[in-house]
């Protein structure tokens, strides 16, 4: 039963590498390509597919090494001690914490439009990410050298480091639950406000004061949403006034998505915190921690069922893809085919020559 657990743990640690690798490889290209969305939207998200990417290739593979072939890559060396740890915990806060950056920036967008231009730049957004790896880098190496040691040929927890244990806690779990809830609330209700004011706008009013004020906001509004979706000509106003419901509906798709695949382990690691420990803890505690790898795997799903440009560049990468493999294959038909015929040629020219000097022979 052991053996059959840890084989069904196996196989979902390699199906989430499998599946998360290329899939936030794709994303990273179609994002960045995409000149729909604002650029600062778009660096926001590459660097959280990026941050991905990094962690499906990190978590699921050491639980795998570690269920499958009984290897710990912080048990090998002093070096891998800390130097796994303190990468595995540098890379799973700047993935979680680009996502409070797609999250900061809708905000600042939808709460400030008029000053988000001049907030929001790709100057700010590049230092910000550079600000946080700079502190994640610097916490992540002093708790770790902190709270593990390396002794006995084994990376085990120093004792009495429950005060870092619970600080790591909440860095990585609870601040970004309080940026992420707040932030995706304040632009649901804020822009469920302005489509009921712009409707009523339409509509018309008879207050002359209050319809002044209404086509002030609604003006401002449009303004706006034609500086954060700037696209070419071609691509058509309807497809403008689509984006900015597309790019929170991504945000809310990748906060629920984060939520239901981090939350169980956040109350169990809570749970543990405290000092409850059990045999069913134990036991669900590898799943769990799976499951947050999930949460990282799943970011390109989220992009397809959430965006409809990404979907639709995406059925036509595949459409492409499957036409060059058959055009390939269709080739290689014709060419074993001509080849073929050019071979019974020759084999029918060569037999009529055959015979014709054996007639001639005297």
């Amino acid at each position: 039963m052991v053996d059959l657990l840890n084989n069904a743990i196996s196989f979902f640690a390699v199906f989430e590498t499998v599946v998360g690798v290329p899939g936030n490889i794709l994303s990273a290209y179609l994002i960045i390509t995409d000149s729909t969305t604002r650029i600062t939207t778009r660096l926001f998200m590459v660097f959280l597919s990026i941050f991905d990417l990094a962690m499906v290739c990190v978590g699921p593979p050491k639980y795998f090494l570690q269920l499958h072939y009984n290897f710990t890559m912080t048990h090998y060396s002093e070096a891998s001690c800390y130097g796994v740890n303190i990468m595995h915990s540098f890379v799973s806060d700047m993935a979680v914490y680009a996502l409070c950056g797609v999250a900061v920036e809708r905000f600042i967008v939808v709460a400030f439009p008029a000053s988000s231009q001049r907030i929001i730049t790709v100057k700010t957004t590049l230092i910000s990410f550079a600000m946080l790896s700079f502190i994640f880098c610097t916490k992540n190496f002093s708790f770790n050298y902190s709270i593990f040691e390396y002794r006995n040929n084994s990376c085990l927890p120093r004792q009495g480091m429950d005060g870092l244990f619970y600080v790591d806690f909440v860095v990585f779990a609870v601040i970004p639950y309080l940026i992420l809830l707040p932030c995706n609330l304040f632009i649901f209700v804020t822009l469920r406000k302005r489509r009921i004011l712009l409707k009523n706008t339409i509509n018309g009013s008879s207050d002359a004061s209050t319809r002044a004020m209404r086509e002030s906001m609604v003006m401002q509004i449009k303004q706006q949403n034609m500086k954060d979706n700037y696209q070419p000509k071609q691509e058509g106003s309807k497809r403008k006034k689509k984006k900015p419901e597309n790019v929170v509906k991504v945000l809310m798709g990748l906060t629920f998505a984060h939520i239901l695949f981090t939350l169980p382990a956040t109350i169990i690691r809570l749970l543990i915190l405290h000092g409850f420990t059990n045999e069913t803890i134990d036991k669900v505690k590898s799943w769990l921690t799976l499951l947050i790898y999930t949460n990282n795997a799943t970011t390109f799903f989220v992009y397809l069922i959430t965006l409809s440009n990404f979907r639709k560049r995406v059925f036509s990468a595949f459409h492409f893809l499957n036409k060059s493999i058959s055009l390939c294959g269709n080739k290689h038909d014709n060419d074993n085919a001509e080849n073929f015929n050019k071979n019974h040629q020759n084999g029918n020219k060569t037999g009529a020559d055959h015979n014709e000097i054996t007639i001639n022979k005297p």
